[in-house]
């Protein structure tokens, strides 16, 4: 699960490489305004629906599906920024449900009722941010208006995303997020910009092909949405700490 995560994390920093070339801007200049207004957020959510289908390819093969729903809340990202991730796996006959909160430096975690804390957490802002010392001019893509906002789409293929990869994390390429032996294919994606530069949305399909597993297909909805509106969840502080053991 943490590769397939993973994975969405890194094509959804690929569509941040994206420009708007029918108005004859090149990328790079089309990216760092959507950089630098990304940038400017005091606070945003994220909400992601994928689905997971995977295959083992094999003859009277079987094969599984499940879904995946996640939410992501970013606060205060000027000063002293906080961080909620909750996500619910449907998988196997089973549900699994976590709540992770990142605030004031201590980690808050609720997995299917189980909770606990962590205190001396490292949150850097810049983590989840868009980075402005990476482009790839060979991606295959493409613009189209819709009003005043910008639809894009990007083809990608395996050899084009190693590169990327090696981009990103030099010579670990890959192995940076443990995720070696892939085989990417049928990589697509679009992207709506607003016309402020705000990424509204971003849709991910892609396949892999893994050694010793078998096919996975993966489907993914991203929405960005209450920018410098959003807030954390309220919770109890108190019901993590007395349920901690050492």
């Amino acid at each position: 699960m943490k590769k397939i995560l993973s994975t969405l994390f890194i094509l959804t920093l690929l569509l941040s490489l994206v420009a708007c070339q029918g108005e004859k801007l090149d990328a790079k200049e089309i990216y760092q305004k959507a950089n630098a207004e990304m940038q400017k957020l005091d606070s945003y959510a994220v909400k992601a629906v994928a689905n997971i289908d995977l295959s083992t390819g094999e003859e009277n093969s079987s094969s599984l599906s499940f879904p995946i729903d996640m939410e992501m809340v970013f606060t205060d990202l000027s000063s002293d920024p906080d961080v909620y991730l909750g996500m619910n796996i449907d998988a196997f006959g089973l549900n699994t449900s976590s709540k992770i909160y990142e605030v004031d430096g201590v980690v808050y975690t609720d997995v299917d009722g189980q909770k606990s804390y962590q205190e001396g957490a490292d949150f850097k802002a810049e983590d989840y941010m868009m980075t402005d010392d990476l482009f790839l001019e060979d991606i295959d893509l493409s613009v189209t208006k819709d009003g005043e906002n910008y639809h894009l789409e990007l083809e990608l293929d395996n050899d084009t995303l190693m590169e990327v990869m090696n981009g990103l994390y030099g010579d670990q390429g890959l192995e940076a997020f443990d995720i070696e032996g892939f085989d990417f294919h049928d990589i697509t994606a679009s992207m709506n910009i607003t016309k402020d530069y705000y990424v509204d949305d971003i849709k991910i399909n892609f396949g892999m092909s893994m050694l010793g597993i078998g096919n996975i297909t993966i489907t993914c909805t991203i929405d960005y949405q209450d920018f410098n509106n959003a807030s954390l969840p309220s919770f109890d502080r108190s019901e993590y700490i007395d349920s901690t053991t050492y």
